[in-house]
């Protein structure tokens, strides 16, 4: 079970990484920060037997590495506005989702690829996903209103030549002292929807 907790941490990780370099930007919008509410969460959870499928299902190679290897926004050419309408709003769900505490929500968010990494490394070949688990994260924990996560700014949007777009998002807790974090994200589209696919902090002064 404390395998599972920790792919809870790195899954909702995305947002917690202090960046001295952007408090500026945190301050200027202290009195009107975006904070994406819960009620902004409504996209279908992930089910059980959609994540035990994911979980048995090989690996699939892919020709681009898995993990971002750089911080710095790849190049690629600037998406059209309906795209980065598109990625914004589903930039905005995964924060919303993490404030409403919904955890198969927030793995919706996810694309299958990515998903299925993490349940293959954190969870027992010999259990999976089972039941058990997916019950004990199956009742939403909202974040108190105090500390759910701001969004501060999503930058220019790419497309990359292996069809993911490229992104970096601004984001923060407002109740503490700790400066906003700043994240390089890649985003996949899978059906109709724009997924993330994986992530990279931005160290300070990146």
């Amino acid at each position: 079970m404390r395998r599972f907790a920790i792919l809870g941490s790195l899954l909702l990780s995305l947002l917690a990484l202090p960046t001295p370099a952007v408090a500026q930007d945190a301050t200027s919008q202290s009195g009107n920060l975006d904070v994406p509410s819960p009620e902004e969460c409504t996209v279908a959870p992930r089910t059980v037997d959609e994540l035990q499928a994911l979980f048995a299902r090989p690996a699939t190679p892919t020709a681009v590495p898995a993990s971002p290897t750089s911080v710095t926004l790849p190049a690629g050419t600037p998406v059209d506005a309906a795209t980065a309408d598109a990625v914004e709003s589903a930039i905005r769900q995964f924060i919303a989702c993490f404030n409403a505490g919904d955890f198969w929500r927030q793995m919706a968010t996810y694309s299958d690829r990515y998903v299925q990494v993490y349940l293959q490394a954190y969870l027992d070949p010999a259990t999976g996903v089972s039941q058990e688990i997916y019950d004990l994260y199956a009742t939403p924990k909202p974040v108190e209103s105090d500390h759910q996560t701001a969004l501060i700014g999503i930058g220019e949007i790419v497309q990359l030549p292996d069809g993911r777009v490229a992104t970096t998002v601004t984001a923060d807790d407002p109740s503490d002292d700790i400066p906003p974090g700043r994240s390089l994200v890649y985003l996949t589209k899978q059906g109709d929807r724009w997924l993330i696919d994986d992530f990279a902090y931005i160290p300070s002064g990146g």
